[in-house]
Parts: C-alpha cells; sequence; structure tokens
C-alpha cells in the first residue's frame, strides 16, 4: 500500500456490482470495507471497532469464503478480530451472496493501493482450504 497523503481515509474491501464506484465501499449494503485510518470494519455506512489501522507499505490480505458468505481481512500476516478463516471463525462480516468483487477506495488525489492478484509471490499464503484466486 502506497500513499502519499498524512490523512489517507482507504478502505479495502469486497462489494457487488451495486456498490457504488463514486462512494467508499461499506456506504451502502452492497459493499463491506476494512477502513485504514483508524482499522474499523463498515457496511451499510456504520463503522463498528474491528482490528488495526493500517498505512504505506502495509500489506492487506482478504479471505473470503463465498460457499458459507464470510469475508476477514489480514495486515501483515495477522488476521484481524482474532479470526480465523481455515475454522470459519471471526470473520468481519457475514451474510455475502452473489458474485463479489475486490474493491479498494482511495480519497485523495495523489495516494494509491498496489493490488495483487498472483501476478507476483504473495507475502503470506492463503489459510488452509482457501486458494489463491488463481485458478
Amino acid at each position: 500500500m502506497t500513499q502519499a497523503s498524512s490523512a489517507n481515509f482507504a478502505v479495502i474491501g469486497v462489494g457487488n456490482s451495486s456498490q457504488s464506484l463514486t462512494n467508499y465501499i461499506g456506504n451502502s449494503t452492497n459493499g463491506w470495507g476494512y477502513y485504514q485510518t483508524n482499522g474499523n470494519k463498515v457496511y451499510n455506512g456504520t463503522e463498528t471497532s474491528y482490528g488495526a489501522s493500517f498505512t504505506t507499505n502495509d500489506v492487506i490480505g482478504v479471505a473470503l469464503d463465498m460457499d458459507n458468505g464470510k469475508v476477514w481481512f489480514r495486515k501483515n500476516g495477522t488476521w484481524q478480530n482474532s479470526g480465523d478463516p481455515s475454522a470459519g471463525t471471526g470473520e468481519a462480516f457475514s451474510g455475502l451472496s452473489g458474485t463479489i468483487y475486490a474493491m479498494v477506495s482511495i480519497y485523495y488525489h495523489g495516494d494509491s493501493i498496489t493490488a495483487n492478484f498472483g501476478a507476483s509471490a504473495f507475502r503470506d499464503s492463503a489459510p488452509s482450504g482457501f486458494n489463491s484466486g488463481l485458478w
């Protein structure tokens, strides 16, 4: 994650095709996000205490289990909120259904986030029972 401003307001998460691309992930019932500034999770415009904040050079992992409709977030190798995707516990959100996409929201012009969908080696391995998203 690369950022240029001091108050970044980035959100990393997932959403369906109805998630607004002109607003942040989690502003509605169509997206589920992990908020950079304070580590909260956000859904339907409501932030809830969740995990650690993140900043420049932190690596955020996402585990998505669509068989059970759950998503987890990992910062630098540690699943937030004592989550354990392999055990199916401590998820950030549940009840996800339909087609879900990876999403990122950034607020400030000049900020950027680099996503890795497998073009280079992942920092951390996928949890047991999950794959890297590569087929």
